[in-house]
Order: structure tokens, then C-alpha cells, then sequence
């Protein structure tokens, strides 16, 4: 958003330079512009960054979308692409791009509370890159730990629906 404020500020005062106008107060543009995304319902957007340092200058591209107390960031910088994000609930962010889970090419998302005061829990999914079936889950809550793995899922398949009727010799239980 820093990023995003500069860009926006110099394009205004570069645009007010060169038709000659007269430029409103640094101060007011500023106000204006925490206006403009404080009263936004939501907003999506992209920003390009170049870092320039002594040991070289590295280029990023970051995607971004907030609405409300949900948000999402999708940052790909030097083939590689990370994303983080939150839907109010819980906040998760991808630990790598890509990873290999059981010969299967998976993204590998960590998932962390967005609560504060529950942070000793936490889970890692792997996802698989061609169909995003959830192919394994790990999760702990800093004492337990729990390893979930679904090595055959499918989707839209026929069940007959004799499958959800209970036995002829069932016991009933109230």
C-alpha cells in the first residue's frame, strides 16, 4: 500500500507539473488519497517493485485484493510465486511455490489462525498443482500432532443410493 500511495502521489504532482495547474497541498493530497482506500468497499490492483541493492536489483510483480477483513496477495518475483491471505478466520500463506508430494507436483499452503490469542495452532496442506485435490494435511496445536492423507479422491462419482440406507439388522438407538 506504501508503494501503491508514492506511485499514486507522483503520478498526481508529475501530471499537475506538466499541465501547468495548480497542485493541492501535499498534506491534502495525502488526506485524499487515505480517503479514497479507507471509504473503498474493496480493493484489487497490481504493483510492480524493483529493489535495486550493492548485490543486484530483483523485480516483483504483486497482485493484490482486500475486502472488508479478507485479503489476498499473490507475489511472483524471480520464478517464484508466493501467496498469503486471510478471509477474516484464518490467515494462510504458501510456504514454497511448488513442491513434489508423493510423486505428485503440490502447492504447499500453511494455514495460522488470524486470531492472535490462538497461536500455537497451525496446519499445512498440500494441494495438487493439476486438479487442487487436497492430497495430505498436517496440523498441531503446539502439543498434538495430526497427519491426514488422501492418496484417492473423486469428484462427481455415482453413488447408489442404497450406500446412505441403514442395515436391515440395525439396532436402533435413542
Amino acid at each position: 500500500a506504501g508503494v501503491l500511495l508514492v506511485a499514486v502521489t507522483a503520478s498526481v504532482v508529475g501530471a499537475s507539473a506538466v499541465t501547468g495547474s495548480t497542485s493541492p497541498s501535499g498534506r491534502t493530497l495525502l488526506n485524499d488519497t487515505h480517503d479514497q482506500y479507507a471509504t473503498a468497499t474493496s480493493v484489487v490492483g497490481t504493483a510492480n517493485v524493483t529493489v535495486r541493492r550493492p548485490a543486484g536489483t530483483r523485480t516483483g510483480t504483486i497482485r493484490y485484493a482486500v475486502k472488508g477483513n479478507a485479503s489476498r496477495v499473490v507475489v511472483r518475483s524471480n520464478g517464484s510465486t508466493y501467496r498469503a491471505g486471510t478471509n477474516g478466520t484464518a490467515g494462510w500463506y504458501t510456504e514454497q511455490g511448488r513442491t513434489t508430494l508423493d510423486g505428485r507436483d503440490a502447492y504447499v499452503v500453511r494455514i495460522t489462525p488470524a486470531d492472535a490469542t490462538a497461536q500455537s495452532g497451525r496446519a499445512t496442506a498440500w494441494i495438487a498443482t493439476d486438479s487442487h485435490r487436497l492430497l495430505r494435511v498436517n496440523a498441531t496445536d503446539g502439543t498434538n500432532a495430526t497427519v491426514v492423507s488422501f492418496p484417492t479422491t473423486r469428484f462427481d462419482a455415482s453413488i447408489d443410493p442404497s450406500t446412505f440406507q441403514p442395515p436391515s439388522d440395525r439396532r436402533v438407538v435413542t
